[in-house]
Parts: structure tokens; sequence; C-alpha cells
């Protein structure tokens, strides 16, 4: 059967008949449809909807309840039957069976440019030019709130897809925007590249591609997780399109077709090229939840949105064992080991808890909570599980080996205004507790009493307030919340809770500003806590207590007073959207690795950080900055017997890297991997992963490459060490002819930088006693003359990221020649102070380097 749309009419088509005769109209419909979308069940053929859209900006849905006696009742394939017409009024009246008709009137100021219904969602999505309802995504049944997105000017043309869980949509602003069906508020991606505006697009939801067509003959193909144009193709090239340029596109999967139409057809066919395969290894077929390490079986357990959980050997790579429906159809959130190293508890969507013998996959307990709501954290001390999530208060049982049991009491019971995101224990009996409403809460785990409560929000105050806030004030802000959604399961079941936030697990691109949030105004989140166990817990200016969350914000904080001692921002922006999810620290806790929603694996010096002699809004030095994943990095777990880095991403690979940057491999790749407790840097291949060698910066890639290949920045480096020393009479030139000479032999090594570093820290040393004022670094970071230790100047400067580094090799000789003569002439000015000691600073970067 096929629908054609002819003035104020929609027309039923018999393709079963050689003259594909008309077999139904509808007829006297308020306006004209411009637009259709038809939906029917595959495997039964019973259930179908068609939609269509109004040049009144009205949406009109026809629900067919049972297709099998044909439409309206009507029987096909008779040939001696005329056309039956039919009233839409007669329609919306119900006088007809098996059908349900609903009419929605100017849902659009503008006309309907094109409606889609999503069987996932259980609603449909359409659009027009008018900027306040560019988009609008509404059930069939009309029961539940519409969801309006505003886009400048107007969207042409969008695409849901399913598989992808994202809405990508075009207009005329040229700018193609990438949607969480239920985030409204903010794109997760916009992909530029068009210069006229997007007349349509379509999604290959196999290759994971966006092709779109733009006025000007134009189609560009996008990846979808990189947000990187991968070809463009000129329609002229293929037909004469100067008088009727294309103005639609069909894409044909089955055989990878591409069809574009106006006044004529052109087919674009697909030809598979030889990609790199190992950028297509993955993981798990889910994005991921979180990735243990077992360090007495020697083993990683990573578990999936898919409820699938997978066992690898940490040495090899090789997968031991995989396990599937852990929690049936729902979703894994949480997951930990008891006490001993040998069962595994997870926590799902469900509400439920489960114990396993991960090495067999046997399931030997199930735990209910007794309601369904999501479970975030889990912690096993002894015998007692103690369990937190969305129903915002604290399960606690005991162990007792039987093969199913119910909770044995709650505590903690509307003390949380918001949901429970995570947890951390600090033996013997104490817990944290961090919320959707940036509250941090200690508990005792044998009184079950509130110890002390802490706000993340503290850190926006003045210095010198008081950063303690009670329950009453933070409560004036709960009118700002909105509601979690789940995402998982038929669409028909979506409750639209007002205030309540959406799982971090929703949807399955979720490497952007808005994994979690519905509310831009809200950005106190609590994503993740540790406790630093080496560290003094009765100190009263020590912070042993780390909490991460929304805005990239890492906190300090004292358990004894409770306390911010320190905080910084992961991102150099300080107002990004960004957040920070992933903890871990090494055994003596001098480093913290953060992972956080761009994929970037980070690692701070703390070993003198987060005390009260710290600077409260002062960065610590970074160590490591490197692009592990293209998505949002979910889990980060260090290996204190291997100084190894786990990292899990909801691009669905779980990778392993050394503490200072170097890839060792993703699991799941063909090729396995031998590491143990005495492999050395120097004995791991260089390599970097497909999409991390397409779209990573040149300082990602360099550190995972080791730092002997940058040989040009060495070169810079030593260049602009050479005109320092010259200025003030220190210049050696058989030293920098030597070591540029060991550089190109590759045969570098740490006596050869030694002189020429302690020659710039004495430099500095004596540049910062002479300066009048502490001089401030151009990311913000005070650097005080009296903390500067002269055989390590380096290491307490803070080294940015070269991630936007290029490197010219001619240009910089001409540059070093006049930043010579510059200096010569302005080294007693001001200008000229600041700008030696810039210079020496970003020389240290590479000494540290260097050293390696």
């Amino acid at each position: 059967m096929r629908f054609v749309v002819i003035l104020s009419c929609v027309d039923f088509y018999e393709l079963g008949t050689p003259s594909c005769e008309r077999h139904i109209r509808i007829s006297g419909l308020p306006f004209n449809p411009i637009s259709l979308d038809y939906w029917c069940d595959a495997p039964s053929g019973s259930i179908g909807v068609l939609i269509f859209g109004d040049t009144d900006g009205g949406v009109g849905t026809i629900c067919f309840r049972n297709l099998q006696n044909g439409i309206f009742g009507l029987q096909t394939g008779n040939k001696q039957a005329s056309c039956h017409r039919l009233n839409w009024y007669d329609l919306l009246m119900c006088k007809y069976d098996d059908c349900v008709v609903q009419y929605s009137q100017q849902l659009h100021k503008e006309w309907t440019r094109k409606v889609q219904y999503c069987p996932k969602l259980n609603c449909f999505v359409s659009c027009s030019t008018d900027t306040n309802t560019a988009l609008i995504m509404c059930d069939v049944d009309r029961r539940r709130k519409t969801n309006v997105f505003k886009v400048n000017k107007g969207v042409n043309s969008f695409e849901y897809s399913s598989q992808w869980n994202v809405i990508v949509t075009g207009g005329l602003d040229r700018l193609l925007r990438m949607w969480n069906p239920y985030v409204t508020t903010t794109p997760t991606a916009s992909l530029r590249g068009h210069e006229s505006a997007i007349l349509h697009l379509v999604i290959n939801d196999k290759g994971g591609q966006i092709v779109s067509l733009s006025k000007d003959n134009l189609i560009k193909v996008w990846d979808i997780q990189s947000h990187g144009c991968i070809q463009t193709i000129n329609c002229q090239k293929g037909g004469d399109t100067s008088l009727h340029p294309p103005t639609a596109l069909c894409l044909y999967d089955k055989r990878n077709i591409l069809l574009t139409g106006a006044y004529q057809l052109l087919m674009l066919e697909n030809e598979a090229k030889s990609h790199n395969t190992y950028s297509e290894v993955v993981t798990h077929q889910s994005p991921l939840c979180t990735a243990l390490y077992n360090e007495n079986f020697n083993q990683i357990v990573c578990g999936c949105m898919g409820s699938v959980i997978s066992v690898w050997d940490v040495e090899t790579g090789e997968k031991i064992i995989q396990y599937s429906k852990v929690h049936g159809d729902r979703e894994i959130t949480s997951m930990t080991f008891d006490p001993s190293g040998r069962r595994l508890l997870t926590g799902g969507r469900d509400g439920k808890v489960k114990i396993w013998n991960f090495n067999n996959g046997a399931c030997l307990s199930e735990i209910d909570m007794g309601d369904t709501s999501e479970i975030t954290s889990l912690i096993m001390i002894g015998e007692k599980i103690v369990t937190s999530g969305w129903n915002r208060k604290f399960g606690f049982t005991r162990d007792n080996k039987e093969t199913k049991t119910t909770i044995d009491a709650f505590f903690g019971v509307g003390v949380h205004q918001e949901d429970i995101l995570c947890s951390a224990l600090l033996p013997p009996n104490i817990i944290a507790s961090g919320s959707y409403k940036g509250e941090i809460f200690l508990w005792n785990l044998d009184s079950h009493k509130l110890l002390k409560k802490m706000y993340s929000s503290a850190g926006d105050q003045v210095e010198g307030e008081d950063i303690s806030r009670s329950l009453d004030s933070q409560s004036k802000t709960s009118e700002l919340f909105e509601s979690r959604m789940s995402l998982s399961g038929i669409a028909s079941k979506i409750e639209f809770k007002k205030k309540r936030r959406m799982s971090k697990w929703d949807g399955f691109y979720t490497g952007t500003a808005s994994l979690g949030y519905l509310n831009e105004d809200y950005t106190y989140s609590v994503e993740n806590l540790l406790f630093l166990t080496t560290r003094s817990h009765t100190d009263n200016e020590i912070g042993s207590l780390v909490s991460a969350g929304a805005r990239g914000r890492i906190q300090f904080w004292n358990i004894t007073n409770g306390e911010l001692v320190a905080q910084f921002s992961a991102f150099t922006d300080e107002n990004t959207q960004e957040t920070v999810y992933g903890l871990a620290t090494n055994k003596d806790n001098s480093k913290l690795y953060t992972g956080d929603s761009r994929g970037y694996l980070r690692a701070w010096d703390i070993q003198d950080y987060g005390r009260k002699k710290t600077r409260i809004n002062r960065q610590p030095v970074c160590l490591l900055s490197i692009r592990c994943h293209l998505e949002a990095i979910v889990s980060v777990e260090f290996m204190k017997d291997k100084e190894l880095v786990l990292t899990a991403s909801t691009d669905r690979r779980v990778r392993l890297w050394t503490d200072v940057g170097r890839f060792v491999g993703t699991f799941g790749e063909k090729t396995l991997w031998r590491v143990n407790n005495s492999t050395k840097l120097q004995t791991l291949p260089k390599k970097v992963p497909g999409e991390i060698q397409r779209c990573g910066s040149t300082h990602t890639i360099d550190t995972m490459t080791g730092p002997i290949q940058t040989k040009w920045r060495m070169y810079k480096s030593l260049m602009k060490a050479k005109v320092l020393l010259s200025v003030t009479g220190k210049q050696k030139p058989n030293r920098f002819h030597g070591l540029l000479k060991r550089i190109t032999n590759d045969s570098i090594s740490e006596q050869d930088v030694t002189p020429l570093e302690n020659d710039l820290s004495k430099l500095l040393e004596n540049f910062l006693q002479s300066k009048p004022h502490r001089p401030r670094h151009r990311e913000g970071v005070v650097v005080n003359s009296q903390d500067i230790e002269v055989t390590s100047v380096y290491s307490k400067l803070y080294t940015p990221a070269l991630d936007d580094y290029t490197f010219q090799p001619r240009q910089s000789v001409v540059k070093s020649r006049s930043v010579c003569k510059q200096s010569e002439s302005s080294v007693h000015t001001q200008e000229g102070k600041r700008q030696i000691h810039n210079e020496v600073k970003d020389v240290f970067g590479v000494i540290s380097e260097l050293k390696q």
C-alpha cells in the first residue's frame, strides 16, 4: 500500500495490481498535508501508524489496530471495487473501527516540514522553520507533556536514530545539531561545515554516519562518534542539476545506496573501503557502566548497559568468561567486590542487588530492595551490604548466604533532598554519600547516624565566609530541578516526573556537556567520592575526602570539621558544562587520576595539595592529560600492584594505560599483549587507538608514542633555552650542540639535560627574587618563589597541555632570534621579565619529557 498527498486529500494506492489503482481517498482535511510518515509492526504487520503534517503547522495521526482486516476494515485486492472515499470529520468522530484518529492544530507556527514516528519512544517528532517551535516531540496519545526544541531560524529536516538514541536537525543556519531526545535546552554537539542552508538529512545506523544535503548541491557525510566530516560529494558531477538541484535524500541501507531527488533521480552507491580494523574494536556491544580490577585474581570485570558482564585477564587482554541478562532487560548501574574479592555484587535499574561468582557466572543470591529505584552505589564491608540510589536513602542488610532475601532496614530516610549518585567507604565504619543536589554527608555505619553535612556549592562562596550550609537554605533551590527520565524499555512507560534528573547512563551518546543534566542552572551534582586513606583523618587542616562532579569541579574536604580545604577545575574554562565522573589514586595518594565527559584522562600531583595552607582555588600540577576515548569516561581504576590505569567509556571500550599515558591495549582486540609487575615502559610498543589517531591532539599522540619522537619541539625548546641563557651570559654553545646531536640520534639521556635544568633553575630563581610581585601564569596559577626548589623547579610549575601545538622549524629559528634581540633590549623592563618568565616555564615542560 502506498500513500500519496494531493491537495487536501490523502490517497492510498494498491501496489498488488499492475495498474496501481487508487484504493482509498481521505478528503475534507482542513489544510493541505505536505509531509507523511508511516510505520507498521514488521513481524506481525497488524499495527500501523500514519502521521502527516500540514500547512497550518498541525499534525494528524491515524493509529491502525488491526491491519489484517484491511485499512479502515476495507479489504484490498478486489478488482471490481471502486475507490473508497472517506471523510476526515467522520474519522475524527471514530466512525470506523480498529483505528484511532487524532489531530493537533497549530503545533507549529509555520508549515510542518517533516514528521516521523519513533516506535521506541512511542511518540512522533515534527519540525518547522519557526524558531520557537522548531522541533516538537509529542506522544501519539497526547497524554504527556510536549517537548519543544528551540533552534535559531528553525529546522528544515531532522532524523531520529533509535540505535544511537539521537535526533539530528538541520536548517537555515547551516548547522547540524545532535540532540538527546529528552534534553531540549542544549544540543549535545553542533557540526559545522555547510556553507548554505541544509535541506534534508538521513542517518546510516549501521555505519554510524549522518548524511546531509545543502542548497549548494553538496552532500556531506559525518561520523556520529567523532563529529567529523569524512566525505563531501558534489551532486553536479553526477548529473545536470543546475536547473533543478536535489532537495531530498533517501537511504536504502540494505544495499548502501543513497538516492537524491528533484527533477531527476541520482543514485550514489557506497563502496566499502578497508578501514583500520583496530578502530572498530569494542569491548562490549553497549556503552560501559563501570569496570573493576580484582587484584586477587589479576582480572578485569566490566559491565555494560546491555546487562552483560565480561571478565578479562589483565596481563594478556584475553576474555575469560562473559554472561548476559544479569538483571534481565534492565541495565547494570553499579558493581563492587566483596572484601575477599571472590564474589561480585551488581545493582541494576530494576532496584535489585545480585551476588555472583564472577568466575563462572553463577548467581548466588538476590536481594530485593522493596522498590524499583535505580541503585547507584554498593558497599560491602564484612557481612554488611549497604545500597543507595534514586530512593534517596540507604538500604542495609547482611549477607546470610541465602539465595533470595530482602533488605533488613533503611537509614538516612528524608535526609538527602535529591538522588544519591555515589558513596565511598572509609574503614571501618565511615560512609560518605554524594547527591545530585551537591550534598556530601558523612555517616556512621554502626549507629546509622549522620556525622557531617557538606555542600559542593560552598566553593562558590567568597573566601572567609562560612562554607557550611543548612538544609533549609539549600531547599530554596529545589525548585530548579528537572525530572529524571528512564530511556530504557518501551517508550510508553516513560514517566515525566517533575523536578527529578535523568540517569547518566541514558542514551548512547554521552560524551557531552548535557550528559545527565536537564537543567543548565544546576551545576553542583557530586558524581564520585574518594577517601585518601594514607592521610590523617583527624587533622583539622588536611583534606582527606575528594569529590568530583559537575563543571569539572574537584574538591578536597576535611571530614573532622566538614570544611572545604581546596578545590580546582579539571578544565581551563571555569564555566564549562563538562563533568568529571572517574576518580582514582595511586598507592601513596600522591597522584589523582580523573576521567571526564570529554574522554580525557588526567593525572594531578596532590602530594602536597589539599591542606590548609593550600590556596582554596589553586590548581595542582597536571602531570598527564591525554584523550583516551571519544566519549565520556565513566570509570577509572588504578592498579596499585602494576602501576597501570584502567578506563571504561560509553564508547563501548575498556582500555589499559601506563601511569605516564602509554597505551597498552583495548580489551577485545585480537592481538594480545604481555604486561606484568616488572614491565618497563621501554618494552611496550608505541601505538595509538585508531579513532584517537584520527581525532586526537598532537599532545595526546606524542604522549602515547613517547617523547623521543617529538624532535622538533625539543629543538624549539632548546633554542629558547639558548636565547634565555645568552641574556644572562651563561650560554655554552658546546652543550647545546651536543644536545641537538643526541636528539637527532635518539640517544638523549637524563645526564644530558640535568646541567641545562640547573642553569635554567638558577635563572628563574634569580628572576623571581628580583620581581616585585608574584608572577601569575597565563592559566591563573600563582607561583610563589618561596615554594620553589632549585633542583626541581619544573615539577612545581604547571605546564599547560599542548593540544593545539603546531611547529614549523624555519619560523621557530627566526622567532628565537627576534626574541633574543627583544630580550637584550628589554630584559630589565617589566614586560621583558614577564616574557622571559613565560619562556622559561615553557622550556621546563619539555625538559620533564626529556628526563622520562
